[in-house]
Order: structure tokens, then sequence, then C-alpha cells
């Protein structure tokens, strides 16, 4: 299959591995407005080969020129952003006139696969955001040539926050960065680009962003850590962005934020200095954010680490997949061939809820043992409970031959 039409169909696992100019397409690892990211392998000279995550130019005709420019901008920006926590960006270019960036392949979760599954615990949500705000403090303060040149993300969103399987952060998805040093900004005129949910009042009126703006977001994605829903969700769009530029009278008339406090002892006034709708109100720097935020942590009880909480999501997934197949394995075969694949949500560049929503498909690597340090018991035991069920289920189908 050629993936240089960028209005095709996503490919089916069937699909690969397919060639794309100097790589080869392994997997498809999401699916969005702007573009596909495919876990690929990078060819060069003498035998070289990379595994990287590459995004490839998706949009229709009328939107192809604006989506590739904010590609080509996302690729310049990328490739200056050289941090621990940021994605790396590799390499940019074109195969027939399809734009292309090759970044890092990050071997973990996204922030939104945790959430789907349950809240993380204080500890570890107050070592994520830390780590977060490492990121962040980097692109706010940025320098080129000696002169100040700041990066705001304007897209933070729990689907562009990873989580490698030893722990680590990792911000994603710079394209629609707002950066001093990058010209042609694709924003249309009337629009707002980025994830209302997690979006500063500035923004959503379309006003000058900095790096405040973020720290907005960031309040938002602590919020919903700590009580496992968003702060703005549950309306229509209007009434999410109507929520958010009224975002002081939300915290005043309700008790939001002593939900989060029962979680994390003495959050909830870093919470509503990040939160404040006037942005000089809030924090001024990430790393001002930062300092308050280790002070919870080394308040807070000993929890698991970020990697065990991979781990452990890595394993409640494999006991649902073991399932999943037993009870697909079962059905009548022209039944059966009904079973779709997961779709995907085009909103998140993951694939959507009944699929796993790791960085990098699961049948590209080893299968995870249980975690060993630290486990979740409520987890393993009701994962313990499922594997049960299922040798009860073969048992059964056994006696039925």
């Amino acid at each position: 299959m050629s993936v240089s039409d960028p209005t095709s169909r996503p490919p089916s696992p069937s699909d690969f591995p397919s060639t794309f100019g100097r790589f080869q397409l392994l997997s498809l690892l999401g699916d969005g407005a702007m573009g596909r990211v495919f876990e690929a392998e990078m060819e060069g000279m003498a035998g070289f080969r990379k595994r990287v995550a590459l995004k490839v130019l998706r949009a229709e005709p009328d939107a192809a020129v604006e989506f590739a420019q904010a590609l080509a901008k996302e690729a310049r920006i990328g490739g200056l952003l050289r941090h621990a926590n940021i994605v790396e960006t590799y390499d940019f270019g074109e195969v027939d006139g399809v734009p292309w960036i090759a970044m890092e392949l990050v071997d973990g979760v996204s922030l939104q696969s945790i959430l789907d599954h349950r809240r993380p615990d204080a500890a570890q949500t107050l070592e994520l955001v830390t780590q977060l705000l490492g990121a962040l403090q980097f692109a706010h303060s940025f320098e080129r040539g000696g002169r100040q040149a700041p990066v705001v993300h304007r897209d933070l969103k729990p689907a562009n926050v990873l989580i490698s399987r030893g722990g680590q952060v990792k911000l994603a998805d710079f394209g629609i960065a707002k950066a001093a040093f990058v010209s042609g900004m694709t924003t249309q005129s009337g629009l707002t680009k980025g994830t209302p949910l997690y979006m500063s009042p500035e923004q959503t009126r379309g006003l000058e962003l900095d790096g405040r703006s973020d720290l907005f977001a960031v309040g938002a994605l602590l919020f919903e850590m700590l009580t496992g829903r968003p702060l703005f969700g549950g309306g229509t769009l209007f009434e999410v962005v109507t929520a958010v530029a009224d975002v002081e009278h939300v915290l005043e008339t309700t008790d939001v934020l002593d939900e989060a406090a029962q979680v994390v002892p003495g959050v909830d006034p870093v919470l509503r200095r990040l939160l404040r709708a006037d942005s000089s109100l809030r924090y001024a720097t990430a790393e001002e954010v930062a300092v308050d935020v280790q002070r919870l942590a080394d308040a807070a009880p000993p929890a698991p680490t970020l990697a065990s909480l991979v781990a452990e999501l890595d394993f409640r997934q494999e006991i649902e997949d073991l399932e999943e197949e037993e009870s697909v394995s079962t059905l009548p075969s022209p039944i059966r061939a009904q079973v779709a694949p997961a779709e995907v949500d085009p909103t998140r560049q993951t694939p959507a809820r009944g699929g796993r929503q790791l960085t990098r498909p699961e049948a590209r690597r080893p299968r995870p043992s249980p975690p060993k340090t630290g486990p979740h018991w409520p987890g393993l035991l009701a994962s313990l409970a499922v594997m049960l069920g299922v040798v009860a289920f073969l048992v059964w189908a056994w006696g039925r031959l």
C-alpha cells in the first residue's frame, strides 16, 4: 500500500510493513486531523536502522497548505528543543510532496491511557507534574543565538504527555506551539486552536499568549489527575469555554478544590494560583510552580513510582487482551469475522478506548511481567480475579468439546 495519498483510509494491520521513502512503516500509532503517526524503521547507509515515530501529513486539499506549514513549524521547533522531558525530533522531509517528521519513539503510555484506567497516586501525580514543569521551564526560557526565544506549547492535554517504561515524562506535539523565532503562524482568522478543556481564558479569546497560558493548562491537568475528572468537563463546547472564561466563579462557588486537597493536602492554593483568570496573578514561571509541587511531594506518603504505574497498566491490559482473545475465539467464524479492530479518536492521536493506548503497539515488544515494585494491590487482585475467570471458562469450554 502507498501512503502518499493523504486522504486515503488508515492502514490496517495487514497493510504492514509498507514503504514510505526511506522508512518501513510497521504499524499505525495514531490518526489525527493534521497527520498520521506510524511506528517506522528509518533506514540509512551501511545498514543503519532506527525505530522512530513518523508523523506523515494527512489533510484534505483545502487545508493541505496550512497543515504543511504547521508540520514544518513543528519540525523546526522540535529540532531545537533538546531536553530529557521533550520528545526528540530527528529529521524532517518530504516523499512525493508529502511532508513527514521523524521523532523519538516513546515506549510507554500516554497520560490519557492512565486516566482512562484509574487516577495516579498522589506521589505519582506530583512526580509527573514535576517532570512536565521541567520541560515547560526549558521551552519557556529557550534562547537562540544569545537572545530570548520562548516557546509556548498551547496544546497541553493528557494525550500529549507520554510516560516511558522507565517512568520518564515526555512532552509531545508542538504542532501549534508559538515560538518567537518561527514566523508564519497558522491560526486561521477567527479560530483558536487547542483543546478547550485545557485552554487558558486568554487562549479561548484569541489573545496574545506567553508561558503562563501553559501553566493554566498544568493546573487543569493536575486537577484531573487528582480527582479523576476534567475541571471543565461535562458540557457542550460553549459551556466549557464559558466555564474557562469564568474560572474564578467556578472555583469560588464550588468545593472542587476541596476534593483535590483531600488527595494532596495543601494543593488547593497551588491550583488556585495556577488557575487564575488573570495571567498576571498566576505563577510567573514553571520553575516557581515546581518549587511548590516539590514541597507537596516531600510531604506526600510514599507510593509506587511512575515506572511501576506504567508496568501495572501494561499488566492489566495484557489480562484484558487475553480475556478478549478468548471471547473472540469462542465465537462462530461468521460472527468472528465481523469483530472490527479498535477505532481511533482523531482528536487524541492515540488509539481510542477499546484498543490499547500505548505509544507503540504491544505486538512488537515482549510481553511484560507483573510489576514487582510497589504493586497496586486492588488492581492486582482485580486482575487475578479476571485470570481465574478465564481459567474457569477454558475448563468449561474443554468439557464441552
